[in-house]
């Protein structure tokens, strides 16, 4: 309690504001864990014979870095060029229109409209 007889608020530890360390192109997973990063920092590396992202991040000099990884995973339906579904649509419309007309064609000489 303080002075006045209420409780205040409860104190809470303030977490570190990290710094952006850059990016690092590391050619495997061991020099990930050997290279140095100050307190404070993360800093990101793309290993790429492993096809990940790690992000080692160092909060104080008192506790170990943390390594975090992130697979990249390849998205296997490909996207076709907006000029090609374009063609594609143009395409379907006039197979549409060629059916329209053939059937118009059939019921004209059927007699009926």
């Amino acid at each position: 309690m303080d002075n006045n007889g209420y409780y205040g608020a409860p104190q809470y530890a303030q977490q570190p504001q990290l710094r952006d360390g850059g990016l690092v192109r590391a050619q495997n997973e061991q020099v990930v864990w050997q290279y140095p990063v100050a307190p404070g920092y993360y800093v990101t590396f793309f290993v790429e014979s492993a096809m990940a992202v790690y992000r080692k991040t160092c909060l104080s000099q008192f506790e170990p870095p943390t390594i975090q990884k992130f697979n990249l995973v390849q998205d296997q339906q490909q996207q076709k060029p907006q000029e090609n579904d374009a063609m594609a649509r143009l395409a379907a419309l006039e197979d549409a229109v060629r059916k329209l007309t053939a059937q118009g064609g059939k019921d004209d000489a059927s007699g009926t409209e």
